[in-house]
């Protein structure tokens, strides 16, 4: 612009000293702001700014490259200026395009001297930032200025864009997310398919009636008893069922002393009744299987 490049961050235009002359001749309020809208067809993009000289050439208005582009003019083409009165801004949100605009360490104060350059601001524009020998692109989502406001605007035309002062004012700043953000996404927790008990007496079954699974504690492994066992081989414990009672057979009785005996006298024994023996009957034992 008027090889002037460290305006090319700016939002202010440099008209010919004629435009000075028929302003001095109105009544107009100050600071000096201007409404731009391209012509030949492109009567319904608008923006607003504010001057920096009138030091132009007759017929020229020098404006930065951002707002050619905002206005779809190429150089050389034909634009309308206005003057207009817009009340103070209060508010403006504003929208990086780019997730490296979140690296700067200290965006007040960049937007601050940012900001310095401009006179005012309109909803739809994408101004350029310089920073750090880069350039970040920020559109300007909403703007709004305090209905208290002691200046009274002129009515914009219809469908034109909203537009604020912010010369002299307090302005609070809200941020969108960039355009290019991806918000991280949280990673399920994998399922282990493969996970036991802790507690070796569960036991995994299918329930008929639901289609969800039951545990159900598995029976526990029947603990050896012992048995007694006696000598005769058929009193051993041979049932299989829960409980069995087992009955010893009968012995035959059992005579302790066979023949005859001689006294030492040599007179003849006297024979006397022999005494019976009574087996004995062994009790029956309880076996647990």
């Amino acid at each position: 612009m008027c090889d002037r490049h460290h305006l090319e961050s700016g939002g202010k235009i440099i008209l010919p000293p004629s435009a000075l002359q028929q302003l001095a001749n109105l009544t107009v309020s100050y600071p000096l702001l201007f409404r731009l809208c391209g012509a030949n067809g492109r009567e319904d993009k608008y923006t607003h700014a504010g001057v920096l000289e009138f030091v132009a050439p007759e017929g020229i208005c020098y404006l930065p490259f951002w707002m050619m582009q905002n206005l779809l003019i190429e150089e050389g083409g034909m634009i309308r200026v206005k003057n207009v009165s817009l009340r103070n801004g209060t508010f403006v949100k504003l929208q990086p395009h780019s997730s490296s605009f979140l690296d700067i360490s200290q965006p007040r104060a960049v937007l601050e001297k940012l900001f310095r350059e401009f006179s005012a601001l309109t909803e739809g524009d994408v101004v350029p930032l310089r920073f750090n020998q880069k350039v970040y692109q920020i559109s300007i989502l909403e703007v709004s200025s305090s209905p208290n406001a002691a200046s009274t605007p002129q009515p914009p035309p219809t469908g034109a864009p909203r537009a604020v002062s912010i010369v002299d004012t307090d302005l609070q700043v809200d941020f969108a997310p960039p355009l290019d953000y991806v918000p991280p996404q949280s990673r399920p927790q994998p399922i282990n398919n493969n996970r036991t008990t802790s507690n070796s007496s569960l036991a995994f079954t299918p329930s008929p009636t639901n289609s969800s699974p039951s545990f159900r504690p598995s029976s526990p492994t029947p603990s050896p008893t012992l048995t007694p066992t006696l000598s005769n081989p058929s009193l051993n414990k041979t049932s299989t069922t829960t409980t069995t009672t087992t009955t010893p057979t009968e012995a035959p009785p059992q005579q302790p002393f066979v023949g005859t005996g001689f006294r030492l006298d040599g007179k003849p024994i006297r024979q006397t009744s022999q005494p019976s023996i009574t087996p004995l009957t062994p009790t029956p034992y309880s076996a647990l299987i």
